[in-house]
């Protein structure tokens, strides 16, 4: 297994951990409404572009 297929493995669990949890407690928000929250904003958005950007380029795009 590379970098890359436990990074998205870590991703994939991480989404479901929080789905399971946000739909069992009421306190807990769900995705999407963490998405709304962040994307309402002009700088959420350049936020999580940089997020994107950075992470995406440290786990996917290194030397093989």
């Amino acid at each position: 297994m590379s970098v890359g297929d436990t990074a998205w493995a870590v991703i994939a669990a991480a989404w479901l951990c929080w789905l399971v949890v946000s739909s069992t407690w009421s306190r807990v928000p769900s995705i999407t409404d963490f998405g709304r929250s962040l994307l309402g904003s002009w700088l959420g958005r350049y936020v999580a572009l940089a997020a994107w950007a950075g992470v995406g380029w440290h786990l996917f795009c290194q030397r093989p």
